[in-house]
């Protein structure tokens, strides 16, 4: 589907809105249902009383998370469509439980190994759905690049795109670990969600500058791999007295994110950070193209 300019921005809009305030809410929905095992709201997908309802339920809000990105893609294309998605994921990461305090009823150590392994399933899911969105994305720019009689750009060996991807997955998972370390300063739920935004955002920053020719789906595989890494070093680091360091307030700060607050931060935030790197380096590309033509032969 090619459209204009003007029509763009009003399907991006429309577009935008309705993840936001339509599909965002029935997703929260979903995850607001899960109950922790004394009853309390404090859960997450396998971190619940029923933890295989409780995982139905949440690939439940990641399928509404899928069926925005794809809509989207087509609309408006891949960029936008990823922002969507993260506008959608955002209300089941703010309904889902807070870790400390999980932490604090549940009394077990082996909490923290079920987000390792929910953020596993779930950023799976995750990548699989930005993956598809952001190809019908891409397919979408082809086309309008056709119609309006622009040359494509040329494609890169799958060696060096396979080079790339893992290079802006490393440094996009190194950045989302390093900046909520720093934001992530109390286990608060509102602080932990803005924690992973504000991670996400430097994670998109340097996988599209550390990436090359890598997608921004990469994000999510880094996100993935940072939400996997906090809890298990928390493990590590802790040990048997990872309850105590929760209750004197120096559990591993990037440990105090749950799953869903990672995968969310790195559509909304990852979509900004790699939106504005972008800029960035366009804004060299034609600052060295103006100096060039300047240049005395």
């Amino acid at each position: 589907m090619v459209v204009s300019g003007m029509r763009r921005t009003i399907l991006t809009g429309v577009t935008l809105g309705a993840a936001g305030l339509l599909a965002g809410p029935m997703a929260g929905a979903l995850v607001a249902n899960l109950r922790a095992v004394d009853g309390g709201t404090n859960a997450t997908a396998l971190a619940s009383a029923a933890p295989i309802a409780g995982l139905a339920v949440t690939v439940g809000a990641i399928v509404i998370v899928a069926a925005v990105g794809t809509l989207s893609g087509w609309l408006v294309g891949g960029g936008r469509a990823l922002f969507a998605m993260g506008l959608v994921l955002l209300w089941p990461a703010v309904r889902s439980g807070a870790v400390e305090e999980m932490l604090r009823s549940d009394r077990s150590p082996g909490l923290m190994r079920s987000f390792a392994i929910e953020s596993v399933i779930l950023g799976g899911l995750l990548a699989l759905a930005a993956i598809a969105t952001d190809r019908i994305g891409a397919s979408i720019k082809r086309k309008r690049m056709r119609a309006n009689g622009d040359s494509l750009p040329d494609v890169a060996p799958a060696r060096k795109h396979a080079i790339d991807t893992a290079l802006a997955t490393t440094a996009s998972a190194v950045a989302m670990v390093f900046v909520s370390w720093l934001v992530a300063i109390e286990g608060l739920k509102g602080q932990t969600t803005a924690a992973g935004v504000i991670a996400g955002v430097a994670g998109g920053l340097m996988a599209r500058l550390a990436g090359g020719e890598a997608s921004r789906w990469t994000i999510v595989l880094a996100a993935t791999a940072a939400a996997v890494f906090a809890p298990l070093w928390a493990i590590h680091l802790h040990g048997a007295d990872i309850l105590q360091a929760s209750y004197a307030g120096v559990l591993f700060p990037p440990a105090r994110l749950a799953p869903l607050d990672w995968l969310a931060g790195s559509l909304v935030g990852g979509s900004l950070g790699w939106s504005w790197a972008s800029s960035s380096l366009q804004r060299e590309v034609d600052a060295d193209a103006q100096n060039f033509r300047r240049a005395p032969a």
